[in-house]
């Protein structure tokens, strides 16, 4: 869809504006980066993950898992039933503040909205 990629990063610039906060600012310009960079981006971040569930941390984090078989944190179905069965059934929520569902728009120029369509 062309334009597509130059309006998800706009929203993203601005989206915090009407709240009284300052535009986003990207790295590389604000320029959006390829698939190439995209894939990258994740193999390191999945990389990150691996290294923190794949290796002894003292760092206090909670690793328990029961699917990553490498991990030294992998624990039965029944050892994480257990703990899940120790936490609150629930828990008294707070209610939501109204202006969540206020809706704001960025006046823009007319110049602004035509080099932004395309």
């Amino acid at each position: 869809m062309p334009g597509f990629m130059k309006e998800t990063v706009d929203w993203f610039r601005c989206y915090k504006i009407p709240d009284g906060k300052p535009e986003n600012n990207f790295a590389f310009n604000g320029q959006a980066k390829g698939k190439a960079k995209a894939v990258e981006v994740l193999e390191e971040c999945h990389d990150h993950w691996k290294h923190l569930v794949e290796q002894k941390n003292d760092r206090g984090y909670a690793c328990a898992n029961t699917t990553l078989k490498t991990s030294p944190y992998v624990i039965s179905s029944s050892d994480a039933a257990a703990i899940l069965s120790k936490q609150p059934k629930y828990r008294k929520t707070e209610p939501v503040d109204p202006s969540v569902d206020t809706w704001h728009y960025v006046k823009r120029s007319s110049d602004e909205a035509t080099a932004n369509s395309v």
